[in-house]
């Protein structure tokens, strides 16, 4: 069910690795709250039903506020599992070889500049990827788009971090 998960230090930025059991197709929401326990400052999911993937908070930092937990909203008989983890916990990139995935993932990026391609494989299906260089530094939108996508385009040079946020499989490669 509900529960705020308080980070009991001064976490500002990780990634999250998150699975439910959400028969129901009931709303499964994930926010970050600033350290009063209350004020939203970021939704990192946002789901309709079951959820399985990695997200990430506080990559481009959130200006004058600071992350202090995790509020997790969901129907009472909704199960799930969290594990915050440090940025650089995330898998390493770049992604080299096409594999078909689905739904969110983090990564980190310390390869040289190159071409990123992105594929997703059913009609009306969103994906945004994002890659992000620290809280001081604009984070760049790679793709962003609401229906079936095969695009390329540039991916700047690392270190930095990217995010896949999908409604459903997809490919993204760096060559």
């Amino acid at each position: 069910g509900t529960k705020v998960v308080d980070f009991g230090n001064n976490i500002t930025a990780g990634v999250v690795k998150i699975d439910t059991t959400n028969l129901n197709d009931v709303p499964f929401v994930v926010e970050v709250l600033a350290t009063d326990n209350v004020t939203v400052i970021d939704t990192i999911v946002s789901s309709a039903g079951t959820y399985d993937g990695t997200v990430a908070f506080g990559l481009a930092g959130y200006g004058s506020d600071t992350a202090g937990a995790l509020k997790i909203t969901t129907a009472s008989d909704v199960t799930w599992s969290i594990l915050i983890s440090p940025v650089s916990s995330a898998a390493q990139g770049p992604l080299s070889a096409p594999s078909s995935t689905s739904g969110d993932l983090v990564y980190l990026y310390a390869g040289a500049a190159a071409t990123l391609h992105a594929q997703t494989f059913t009609p009306d299906q969103g994906i945004v990827v994002t890659q992000y260089f620290g809280p001081t530094t604009a984070a760049l939108t790679l793709v962003n788009s609401t229906t079936m996508v095969d695009q390329r385009g540039p991916i700047s040079a690392g270190p930095s971090v990217v995010t896949i946020k999908a409604d459903g499989s997809w490919n993204v490669t760096v060559n």
